[in-house]
């Protein structure tokens, strides 16, 4: 009786830390709250690049876009006499964004770079829809005009410009 106990003791002191590894090694493990699994699903877009489309854990409800390609700018127009600069972004997410900050680069027609800025816009655009926006212009003096304006009166002295942008940030809200 007396070295059965022990035996018991000893056989259970080598089993439990065996099952605690085998479910450490499995993703078992019982101090881990259980959730489901990440599944990563994959989308191409109209331009055939391959993009990340979705993340979803335990409630599926946040959906994630590849960063670069979460908002696209489409549209830019500011003619030589502008004091503004409109374009539209679109929103390639499943999420309400509610604000978009972007770095813009100028630039000549032979791409010596002209100035850049970096702008907060502000505004709500509702999941894969397009929404039209306006800021300030750069062009204070009202020399510079974008190369694919229409309209205007390009016989002035002015000068063409094309525009680079990259998406910095965006805020997304979460709602019911």
């Amino acid at each position: 009786m007396k070295y059965t106990l022990h035996l018991i003791i000893i056989f259970f002191s080598i089993i439990i830390p065996f099952q605690i590894v085998a479910q450490t090694q499995t993703n078992k493990n019982p101090f881990i709250p259980r959730t489901q699994p990440i599944k990563k699903t994959f989308k191409i877009n109209p331009a055939g690049i391959l993009l990340q489309d979705t993340l979803s854990g335990k409630s599926g409800s946040l959906r994630k876009t590849d960063f670069a390609h979460a908002i696209d700018m489409l549209g830019f127009e500011k003619r030589l006499n502008d004091r503004t600069e409109t374009f539209m972004l679109q929103n390639n997410t499943e999420n309400l964004v509610t604000r978009v900050k972007l770095k813009i680069i100028y630039r000549t027609p032979n791409g010596r770079m002209i100035d850049y800025r970096e702008v907060m816009i502000e505004g709500e655009i509702l999941p894969h829809t397009t929404r039209q926006f306006e800021i300030e212009s750069f062009d204070k003096g009202k020399r510079y005009y974008y190369h694919k304006s229409t309209g205007g009166n390009k016989k002035l002295e002015g000068y063409p410009f094309h525009i680079q942008f990259s998406l910095l940030r965006y805020d997304i809200a979460i709602t019911q």
